[in-house]
């Protein structure tokens, strides 16, 4: 059973080979997936302006992003004083991967 998206499924399709499998939520993204062993293995961010960002599975990061993503995209970190989330830019950690100007 593959589990990922928040909400419902709009639509899947597998690739020519049978080997991906691609599904598209109401929640806004894209994911690929392994449909034999069921792993997610990418998660495409579709913003409300077009724009979009390649995520990893585990939430871990960024694999790339369209120009205009930087707007929608950052960080949650606790705060380890306060205990409070922040959201912190998503440069903050080094450059945004295919976002090179």
């Amino acid at each position: 059973m593959l589990q990922g998206h928040q909400g419902s499924v709009w639509a899947c399709a597998f690739s020519p080979d049978g080997r991906r499998l691609l599904s598209a939520g109401h929640d806004g993204t894209l994911r690929l997936w392994d449909p034999d062993s069921g792993e997610a293995l990418a998660i495409i961010q579709v913003f409300r302006n077009g724009e979009h960002a390649v995520l990893e599975p585990d939430g871990a990061g960024f694999r790339s992003a369209s120009p205009g993503a930087w707007r929608w995209l950052g960080w949650l970190v606790e705060d380890p004083q306060t205990g409070r989330t922040e959201r912190l830019p998503a440069e903050t950690y080094g450059p945004i991967p295919g976002m090179d100007p």
